[in-house]
């Protein structure tokens, strides 16, 4: 569901979220894969927030476009 929540946002929404789901690449052995695949699917990540690892990082509000920027 997160996954098809991230596409229906943005573009690069969904690409921060394969980012974030992709980390079993890190991944050396395929036992320490398999651990990584079961700490994400069973949410067993003790560090993170109430909103899970598909929370994709808020934009910068901080400077203005002008209209040949924005086109």
């Amino acid at each position: 569901m997160a996954l098809l929540r991230s596409l229906a946002s943005s573009p690069a929404a969904a690409a921060a979220t394969l980012r974030n789901r992709a980390a079993t690449i890190e991944a050396e052995t395929p036992e320490e894969a398999d651990e990584i695949g079961r700490r994400t699917i069973l949410d067993l990540v003790g560090d993170e927030t109430d909103e899970g690892m598909d929370v994709a990082p808020g934009s910068d509000p901080g400077g203005e476009e002008d209209e040949a920027q924005r086109n």
